[in-house]
This record gives structure tokens, C-alpha cells and sequence, in this order.
């Protein structure tokens, strides 16, 4: 039975870990479409407005301006959300 809890706890771990990376990609894939953006205005292009309304803004800046460091990891899922298992 405990085997089985531990082998549940690292798949979660795993799992965190690819969503973590996953996040990195799309914040990277963010950053990169608001530089083209910027640099599309630069030079005089017509840049889209964004479907997204203030408050969906304001989230994803947040998001975007926190450190690497404060993305959840593997830790916080062992210490939080799977107490359960243990």
C-alpha cells in the first residue's frame, strides 16, 4: 500500500514538473508575441488589439513578471495537496 502511495506522489511530482516547464515555454512564447508587437509598432505596422479584457491582462502580467522561483514545484504539491496519500 505505501509503495503504491509513493509511486502515486512521484507521478504527481513528475507531473508538476512538466506543467512548470510548460509554463516556462508559454511565458517565453508570450514575451516573444509582445516584443513582436512592440517592434511591429516601432515601425509603423498595425498591431492588433488583445482579446483579452484588463483584468485577464493584469493576471497574465502578473504571471509573467513573477521569478522562476515562485512557480510551484513538487514540493508544494507533497506538502499541500497530497497529504492524503500519506
Amino acid at each position: 500500500m505505501r509503495q503504491r502511495k509513493k509511486i502515486q506522489v512521484r507521478t504527481l511530482e513528475l507531473r508538476v514538473d512538466q506543467l512548470k516547464l510548460e509554463q516556462l515555454r508559454l511565458k517565453q512564447i508570450i514575451n516573444d508575441r509582445k516584443t513582436a508587437d512592440i517592434m511591429l509598432a516601432m515601425v509603423g505596422g498595425e498591431v492588433k488589439a488583445s482579446s483579452l479584457t484588463a483584468k485577464e491582462e493584469a493576471a497574465v502580467d502578473h504571471i509573467l513578471k513573477r521569478d522562476h522561483d515562485e512557480i510551484p514545484d513538487g514540493r508544494n504539491v507533497r506538502d499541500k495537496s497530497c497529504r492524503y496519500l500519506l
